[in-house]
């Protein structure tokens, strides 16, 4: 579920890496087939992997992402300065906003989000997935699972109204980046 490209097709270094590849994903169109799936996605492939899915004649997942780069931006009114004044203004006023709503933000690292926070981001995260049709497929147990096997690599960001969390961001930490989930 990491928004990260990454080998996803686990063909290992042997020689024969394409002619494996080929295999597995022709065995899993045939279960897809078979089960009568509506689609079969492979995703954050490799370039090597996206063209061996093309080549079994899959078509390129298309999909969007926010993708933000500091720009040595030394401060958050330096950041504004890329928008034009209508933008500035109008991320200015959200902000505002949420400060009159007196809404308050935590950033916890997972080995330190506790038992209730945990339960209560694993509430939101299942909310969210039933108001938008989905499902949701990663449990509690999940969410306890990776906070004690790699907590540092966690953050999850909890949005407090008058004592009660009220939104929750899941962030995976990587080297230099922050991908962030539900």
């Amino acid at each position: 579920y990491t928004p990260a490209t990454g080998v996803r097709i686990l063909t290992g270094d042997s020689p024969r890496r394409t002619e494996h590849a080929a295999a597995l994903i022709r065995g899993a169109k045939e279960v897809a087939e078979r089960l009568g799936v509506s689609s079969l996605h492979w995703l954050f492939t490799t370039d090597e992997e996206t063209g061996w899915l093309e080549r079994a004649g899959l078509m390129r997942r298309m999909g969007g992402q926010f993708h933000w780069e500091n720009r040595d931006y030394r401060s958050f009114d330096d950041f504004l300065g890329d928008f034009s004044a209508a933008k500035r203004k109008k991320i200015k006023r959200e902000r505002r906003r949420v400060q009159e709503a007196n809404i308050r933000f935590r950033l916890v690292r997972g080995g330190e989000v506790s038992e209730e926070e945990w339960a209560l981001f694993h509430r939101l995260y299942c909310d969210t997935f039933d108001k938008r049709g989905g499902i949701p497929t990663l449990s509690l147990g999940f969410f306890h699972e990776i906070a004690q096997t790699m907590g540092e690599n966690l953050l999850l960001v909890l949005a407090y109204h008058r004592g009660d969390i009220v939104a929750s961001a899941f962030d995976l930490i990587g080297e230099r980046s922050l991908y962030g989930r539900h």
